[in-house]
Parts: C-alpha cells; sequence; structure tokens
C-alpha cells in the first residue's frame, strides 16, 4: 500500500502530526498552502477563515497538485475551522482525482474534535472510500498503525 500524507497546518501541531505519521507509516507527504498566507494573530486568522467558510470559498493554492496515480491511501490532516476543515483542503481535494483512493482525514483542534469535516471530506472526495475523520489530538504511533488498515 502507497501511501501519501497531505497537511494544512496554521500552528505547526497538524505539521508535526503529520510528519509522525509519515515516519510510522512509511509514507510521503506534501503540504497544503494557500497563495495567500493566513494572519499570525489568532483573532485575525479567526475572523479570514469564517469569511471563507460562509462564502465557501476555494482559496488559490501554492505550487502543483501531486500526482496521486501512484497511491492507494490518502491521509488528510488539518486543523478544525469553524466546524470543518480549512477553504483550502477544500480545494486540495476537489483538484485532486480521488477515483479508487481510500482517504482518511485526521483533525487537530483546540477541544473541538473533528465535528462537521467528515460531511464536507466525503462531498470533497469524490470516487473515494472516505473514513470517519479521526480526532487528531494524543494519537500515538500505535494508534497510527491501527488505524490505517
Amino acid at each position: 500500500m502507497k501511501i501519501l500524507v497531505a497537511y494544512f497546518s496554521h500552528s505547526g501541531k497538524t505539521k508535526k502530526l503529520a510528519a509522525e505519521i509519515a515516519s510510522v507509516l512509511n509514507a510521503d507527504s506534501f503540504q497544503i498552502e494557500t497563495v495567500r498566507e493566513y494572519p499570525q494573530d489568532e483573532p485575525q486568522c479567526i475572523e479570514v477563515a469564517r469569511v471563507e467558510h460562509n462564502a465557501d470559498a476555494r482559496p488559490e493554492l501554492k505550487g502543483e497538485l501531486p500526482d496521486l496515480s501512484a497511491y492507494d491511501t490518502l491521509i488528510v490532516g488539518f486543523p478544525n475551522w469553524h466546524d470543518t476543515c480549512p477553504m483550502g483542503v477544500m480545494t486540495f481535494l476537489e483538484g485532486c482525482d480521488l477515483t479508487g483512493k481510500t482517504v482518511y482525514p485526521f483533525v487537530t483542534h483546540e477541544g473541538s474534535g473533528p465535528d462537521g469535516s467528515n460531511e464536507n471530506m466525503k462531498k470533497a472526495c469524490k470516487g473515494a472510500d472516505v473514513k470517519p475523520a479521526k480526532d487528531g489530538n494524543g494519537l500515538t504511533a500505535e494508534d497510527i498503525r491501527k488505524w490505517i488498515v
């Protein structure tokens, strides 16, 4: 099974967990980055994310999307923003051909859990088998091995 861990990270928490998941599973990784950077100031970032969410925006991404043809499994990580994934993650997912792939989302958060991300992930991942979003907080190497089957 060939695995790609794709992640969006603002504070570095999701990036750190994505690196651990990639290491445990001997997987490749890809960072999802938007052209427009989000403010580091938390209230300002929350406001920008809220506006994007309410507009159902699809922010432009930096660089090229990865070729997923060699991968069976896509693990997608992101922080919980407004009860779902950041809109840049939606841009990524909708821009990739996920037909026949298995998608395992994981969510980092400050106490809210995966919330509404499951529904949005299923909508964005056309043709894929999307597993329920995993709460990434406190995920251990053993949890990772048990999770990805």
